[in-house]
Protein backbone atom coordinates (compact mmCIF):
# COMPACT_ATOMS: atom_id res chain seq x y z
CA UNK A 1 0.00 0.00 0.00
CA UNK A 2 1.51 3.76 -1.06
CA UNK A 3 2.26 5.37 1.98
CA UNK A 4 0.39 8.36 1.13
CA UNK A 5 -2.25 6.15 1.69
CA UNK A 6 -1.40 4.65 5.16
CA UNK A 7 -0.53 7.81 6.46
CA UNK A 8 -4.03 8.99 5.46
CA UNK A 9 -5.68 5.61 7.47
CA UNK A 10 -3.15 6.14 10.54
CA UNK A 11 -4.41 10.09 10.20
CA UNK A 12 -7.97 9.04 10.93
CA UNK A 13 -8.81 9.08 14.98
CA UNK A 14 -10.27 5.51 16.57
CA UNK A 15 -13.62 7.68 17.97
CA UNK A 16 -13.70 8.92 14.07
CA UNK A 17 -13.73 5.55 12.31
CA UNK A 18 -16.03 3.91 15.62
CA UNK A 19 -18.43 6.77 15.71
CA UNK A 20 -21.89 5.99 13.71
CA UNK A 21 -21.30 7.16 9.85
CA UNK A 22 -24.83 8.57 8.67
CA UNK A 23 -24.57 10.26 5.39
CA UNK A 24 -26.86 12.83 6.02
CA UNK A 25 -26.49 16.32 4.92
CA UNK A 26 -27.47 19.12 7.31
CA UNK A 27 -30.77 19.70 5.15
CA UNK A 28 -31.56 16.03 5.54
CA UNK A 29 -31.18 16.37 9.32
CA UNK A 30 -32.96 18.96 9.17
CA UNK A 31 -36.13 17.72 7.56
CA UNK A 32 -35.80 14.60 10.06
CA UNK A 33 -36.11 16.46 12.67
CA UNK A 34 -38.66 18.64 11.63
CA UNK A 35 -41.02 15.63 10.64
CA UNK A 36 -40.59 13.86 13.95
CA UNK A 37 -41.08 16.98 15.58
CA UNK A 38 -44.63 17.63 13.52
CA UNK A 39 -43.50 20.83 12.50
CA UNK A 40 -44.74 21.67 8.77
CA UNK A 41 -43.01 23.18 6.04
CA UNK A 42 -42.85 26.52 5.25
CA UNK A 43 -46.07 26.68 2.32
CA UNK A 44 -47.21 23.57 3.30
CA UNK A 45 -50.62 23.68 5.38
CA UNK A 46 -51.48 21.39 8.03
CA UNK A 47 -54.46 20.54 6.75
CA UNK A 48 -52.99 18.82 3.63
CA UNK A 49 -51.46 16.31 5.87
CA UNK A 50 -53.61 13.24 6.67
CA UNK A 51 -54.11 12.44 10.53
CA UNK A 52 -51.81 8.80 11.56
CA UNK A 53 -52.99 6.90 13.81
CA UNK A 54 -50.73 5.57 16.60
CA UNK A 55 -50.20 1.86 14.67
CA UNK A 56 -49.19 4.44 11.77
CA UNK A 57 -47.22 6.24 13.88
CA UNK A 58 -45.20 3.38 15.33
CA UNK A 59 -44.62 1.53 12.19
CA UNK A 60 -42.91 4.54 10.44
CA UNK A 61 -40.51 4.90 13.69
CA UNK A 62 -40.01 1.42 13.26
CA UNK A 63 -39.12 1.64 10.19
CA UNK A 64 -37.29 4.80 10.93
CA UNK A 65 -35.76 2.68 13.22
CA UNK A 66 -34.33 -0.06 11.54
CA UNK A 67 -33.41 2.29 8.28
CA UNK A 68 -31.14 4.30 10.79
CA UNK A 69 -29.89 0.81 12.28
CA UNK A 70 -29.22 -0.94 9.42
CA UNK A 71 -27.10 2.49 8.02
CA UNK A 72 -25.60 2.58 11.28
CA UNK A 73 -24.32 -1.10 10.78
CA UNK A 74 -23.22 -0.52 6.90
CA UNK A 75 -21.54 2.48 8.74
CA UNK A 76 -19.98 0.58 11.53
CA UNK A 77 -19.27 -2.41 9.11
CA UNK A 78 -17.36 -0.05 6.39
CA UNK A 79 -15.69 1.28 9.27
CA UNK A 80 -14.25 -1.93 10.75
CA UNK A 81 -12.96 -2.81 7.19
CA UNK A 82 -10.99 0.26 7.09
CA UNK A 83 -9.58 -0.89 10.91
CA UNK A 84 -8.63 -3.79 9.59
CA UNK A 85 -7.16 -3.02 6.59
CA UNK A 86 -4.93 -0.31 8.08
CA UNK A 87 -4.13 -2.65 10.91
CA UNK A 88 -3.14 -4.94 8.20
CA UNK A 89 -0.09 -3.24 6.85
CA UNK A 90 0.89 -2.04 10.08
CA UNK A 91 3.71 -3.81 12.28
CA UNK A 92 2.71 -5.74 14.47
CA UNK A 93 4.42 -5.96 18.42
CA UNK A 94 5.13 -10.03 17.24
CA UNK A 95 6.78 -9.10 14.02
CA UNK A 96 9.27 -6.62 15.95
CA UNK A 97 10.11 -9.38 18.97
CA UNK A 98 10.90 -11.73 16.10
CA UNK A 99 13.03 -9.44 14.11
CA UNK A 100 14.48 -8.92 17.35
CA UNK A 101 15.47 -12.18 18.92
CA UNK A 102 17.43 -12.59 14.90
CA UNK A 103 19.33 -9.15 15.62
CA UNK A 104 22.91 -9.55 17.09
CA UNK A 105 23.64 -7.55 20.15
CA UNK A 106 26.48 -5.55 20.24
CA UNK A 107 27.99 -7.94 23.07
CA UNK A 108 27.75 -11.13 21.06
CA UNK A 109 29.33 -9.23 18.08
CA UNK A 110 32.47 -8.43 19.64
CA UNK A 111 32.47 -12.03 21.42
CA UNK A 112 32.11 -13.01 17.99
CA UNK A 113 35.20 -10.80 16.41
CA UNK A 114 37.12 -12.02 19.71
CA UNK A 115 36.75 -15.63 18.59
CA UNK A 116 37.55 -14.92 14.90
CA UNK A 117 40.81 -12.91 15.91
CA UNK A 118 41.97 -15.58 18.33
CA UNK A 119 41.28 -18.22 15.77
CA UNK A 120 43.29 -16.12 13.25
CA UNK A 121 45.77 -14.76 15.42
CA UNK A 122 46.16 -19.05 16.25
CA UNK A 123 46.00 -19.91 12.60
CA UNK A 124 48.69 -17.16 12.23
CA UNK A 125 51.28 -18.07 14.64
CA UNK A 126 51.16 -22.00 13.76
CA UNK A 127 51.74 -21.43 10.24
CA UNK A 128 54.71 -18.94 10.96
CA UNK A 129 56.07 -21.77 13.93
CA UNK A 130 56.04 -24.25 10.85
CA UNK A 131 57.91 -21.93 8.42
CA UNK A 132 60.36 -21.25 11.00
CA UNK A 133 60.94 -24.79 11.75
CA UNK A 134 61.03 -25.76 8.43
CA UNK A 135 63.21 -23.38 7.46
CA UNK A 136 65.80 -24.57 10.81
CA UNK A 137 65.43 -27.87 9.32
CA UNK A 138 66.54 -26.89 5.76
CA UNK A 139 69.56 -24.76 7.51
CA UNK A 140 70.59 -27.74 9.74
CA UNK A 141 70.34 -30.23 6.80
CA UNK A 142 72.54 -28.23 4.64
CA UNK A 143 74.97 -27.05 7.54
CA UNK A 144 75.03 -31.08 8.17
CA UNK A 145 75.45 -31.78 4.79
CA UNK A 146 78.58 -29.28 4.67
CA UNK A 147 80.11 -30.23 7.64
CA UNK A 148 79.99 -33.78 6.28
CA UNK A 149 81.75 -32.31 3.09
CA UNK A 150 84.24 -30.40 5.01
CA UNK A 151 85.68 -33.77 7.39
CA UNK A 152 86.24 -35.85 4.52
CA UNK A 153 89.05 -33.16 3.59
CA UNK A 154 89.75 -32.70 6.67
CA UNK A 155 90.14 -36.23 7.14
CA UNK A 156 92.23 -36.34 4.45
CA UNK A 157 94.34 -33.26 5.74
CA UNK A 158 94.17 -34.56 9.73
CA UNK A 159 95.69 -37.98 7.98
CA UNK A 160 98.17 -35.98 6.18
CA UNK A 161 99.03 -33.84 8.95
CA UNK A 162 99.65 -36.85 11.19
CA UNK A 163 101.85 -38.45 8.20
CA UNK A 164 103.89 -35.22 8.69
CA UNK A 165 103.99 -35.62 12.50
CA UNK A 166 105.45 -38.82 12.36
CA UNK A 167 107.84 -38.07 9.54
CA UNK A 168 108.86 -34.72 11.66
CA UNK A 169 109.20 -36.90 14.54
CA UNK A 170 111.46 -39.34 12.72
CA UNK A 171 113.42 -36.65 10.99
CA UNK A 172 113.98 -35.29 15.00
CA UNK A 173 114.72 -38.51 16.52
CA UNK A 174 117.12 -38.79 13.25
CA UNK A 175 119.13 -35.70 14.00
CA UNK A 176 119.32 -36.08 17.27
CA UNK A 177 121.12 -39.11 16.80
CA UNK A 178 123.14 -37.31 14.45
CA UNK A 179 123.95 -34.18 16.30
CA UNK A 180 124.73 -36.93 19.53
CA UNK A 181 127.44 -38.55 16.99
CA UNK A 182 128.77 -35.97 15.80
CA UNK A 183 129.53 -34.47 18.95
CA UNK A 184 130.39 -37.68 20.17
CA UNK A 185 132.95 -37.92 17.16
CA UNK A 186 133.95 -34.06 17.73
CA UNK A 187 134.82 -34.81 21.65
CA UNK A 188 136.78 -37.97 20.35
CA UNK A 189 138.86 -35.34 17.88
CA UNK A 190 139.50 -32.92 20.43
CA UNK A 191 140.72 -35.19 23.21
CA UNK A 192 142.33 -37.28 20.80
Amino acid sequence: MPRDNLSKKLNKTVQTLIAPRRDLTNKEKKENKDHKEGKVKSGEKASKQAKRTLSDVEKSEESDNSMNLSSDFSGISKDLGEIKSALKDNIKKDDLTKALENLVKQSDIEQIVTNIVEKLLGTLKNEIKKEVNDKVTEITNKQNTEIQLLKSPNSTLSNQLEEQNIRLNSITIEMEDTMNKSYSALIFIVNG
